[in-house]
């Protein structure tokens, strides 16, 4: 009797030991929790991991720098000694967010402790949108929808396009169909332009008018000056059919060296350079001054005087020009005006005789 009271004392012993094992092992778990479990976008969920009979030094979380699972990290706290001593247990929270909807979850999280590596399950957060959600609202108009008339405008506005296209084709093809006809008249037509004068007298005819209406006698030398450098200028342009008027003084130097000039170079390019000193420079010209720039650009242009043979060549041409535009412009008759010519000389032979 006393040893099967005694082997029932042991088997109750064992149980009530086991029995503390058991809840001192599952005292021991780490826990992980989250909420709310419902939330917006961009709103502070709080995730926490609660570790008994460690400190937070203790505990090692592989690959939570700035982010677990889904969730960014926006901030971390820790309990702290005091808090750490009335509990007994380590405490981490988090404050995370996520930025789109659906469900979200931190994945399982393994983390060391003291005691050894635990693998703590998913949590999961369901977020909503702020906006309501109308993918199932049966919309309906404010308004009785009314059929509208169709009006002449609305008419225009379709089909303006389409009438502007087939106007434009149809201008395209009259405008086609009347040069076809008059195409031959139009190039017969065109008007005659009469060509420039020679360069020696079209530069004496503009120096004439210079010494006629002389801008030193009203004292403003810098016209005088550019319309003798541009009189000279359109003598070289023409004669040498190079662009002269467009070169600077530096330049027209440079191209007379390699050009064969009739007038004189030394006397050119001192008119020149003067006229760029008044120009630019705002320099003074004497009266006196004034007279032999006009005397030396007289004698430039006298050197292009066309000789007597180039003159016999010239006339020669323009007797050529004229005979052929004489031929051009004969009278043209028709056959009868040609009977009714002939008949009427037949006439007048006939009462001679």
């Amino acid at each position: 009797m006393i040893g099967w009271l005694r082997n029932k004392l042991f088997q109750i012993i064992w149980v009530v030991v086991s029995m503390l094992a058991s809840a001192s092992v599952f005292a021991q778990q780490p826990s992980l929790s989250i909420a709310p479990e419902t939330a917006h976008i961009g709103d502070a969920i709080t995730l926490t991991l609660i570790v008994p009979g460690n400190t937070p030094e203790e505990i090692n979380i592989p690959g939570t720098a700035n982010q677990i699972g889904d969730f960014i990290i926006l901030n971390s706290d820790t309990s702290n000694a005091k808090e750490l001593k009335r509990t007994g247990e380590a405490r981490i929270t988090w404050t995370v967010a996520v930025y789109d909807t659906g469900s979200h979850s931190t994945g399982e999280l393994t983390i060391t402790t003291k005691d050894g590596e635990f693998t703590l399950p998913e949590q999961k957060v369901y977020i909503e949108t702020v906006l309501q959600d109308t993918t199932d609202v049966d919309l309906r108009p404010l308004k009785a929808q009314e059929e509208l008339r169709l009006t002449f405008m609305d008419i225009v506005k379709m089909t303006w396009m389409w009438v502007a296209g087939i106007v434009l084709l149809l201008g395209l093809y009259l405008l086609y169909r009347w040069w076809m006809k008059n195409r031959k008249g139009i190039l017969d037509g065109v008007d005659y332009v009469e060509p420039p004068p020679p360069p020696y007298d079209e530069a004496w005819v503009a120096f004439n008018a210079l010494r006629k209406d002389n801008p030193l006698d009203r004292g403003d030398m810098k016209e005088f000056v550019t319309r003798i450098s541009e009189i000279l200028k359109r003598l070289l342009e023409r004669i040498h059919n190079d662009p002269v008027l467009e070169m600077t003084t530096y330049e027209v130097g440079n191209w007379t060296r390699r050009t064969n000039i009739r007038g004189s170079r030394k006397d050119l390019l001192a008119i020149l350079r003067e006229g760029d000193a008044i120009k630019f420079a705002k320099a003074v010209m004497t009266p006196l001054r004034g007279r032999e720039l006009m005397e030396m650009t007289g004698s430039f242009i006298e050197e292009y005087k066309p000789k007597a043979e180039e003159v016999e060549v010239v006339e020669n041409i323009k007797k050529s020009e004229k005979r052929a535009e004489n031929q051009l412009n004969l009278p043209l008759t028709t056959p009868e005006e040609d009977l009714t010519e002939k008949t009427d000389v037949a006439e007048k032979g006939g009462e001679q005789v």
